[in-house]
């Protein structure tokens, strides 16, 4: 009963009479816990932003978006600015994720690094892929198109020099994650 006048408090938002023992709190694992610290900065600054992006002003260039000449190219690209830092906020929260859990991560920072218009976008991915979370024959592939500024994947080549660089640093990560997780597999198969 003691056991109870701890827990049943706690649930409904009570404090605990004293004296009465505090219930256990379920454990996570330590690496858990703390990737779902991590991402809890790069959450609110996605929720933030999208929230920005959404607003008045915001709805109009949608509808101006649609129009023809040159209101509607100012438009679009005046929505693709305002929108711009929700993307970025949404490549920095994926690059906090598991891709075996999520794997639609790797084609969307190849997509940000790739296609996006915007070039603080085009740099947080590739400062994204610089953690090596993502580090696969595909990123490695597209970071190498961003470095060289090339157009070879189709889409337009690469011209910021601060992209270009960053994606030159994401690739020697990814290439010593590469190259450590295909000895590591060779060296798994030798015997004694």
């Amino acid at each position: 009963m003691i056991l109870l006048g701890a827990i049943v408090p706690a649930l409904v938002g009570a404090p605990a009479p004293a004296g009465a023992p505090s219930a256990p709190a379920p454990e996570k694992p330590a690496k858990e816990e703390a990737a779902h610290k991590a991402r809890q900065g790069p959450v609110a600054a996605f929720v933030q932003a999208a929230r920005a992006a959404d607003t008045d002003k915001a709805r109009y260039l949608v509808k101006a978006a649609n129009q023809p000449g040159a209101l509607g190219t100012a438009a679009k690209v005046a929505l693709d600015e305002e929108q711009a830092p929700a993307r970025q906020a949404a490549v920095k929260l994926l690059g906090t994720l598991d891709v075996r859990w999520w794997p639609e991560v790797e084609a969307d920072l190849i997509a940000a690094l790739r296609t996006d218009r915007n070039e603080s976008v085009r740099l947080e991915a590739a400062l994204v892929l610089a953690q090596g979370h993502c580090c696969t024959k595909k990123t490695r592939a597209a970071l190498q198109i961003a470095a060289d500024g090339s157009d070879k994947d189709g889409n337009p080549a690469e011209t910021s020099a601060r992209v270009q660089k960053a994606a030159r640093e994401a690739l020697k990560v990814c290439d010593f994650k590469l190259n450590h997780k295909t000895a590591s597999v060779v060296g798994a198969g030798r015997t004694r």
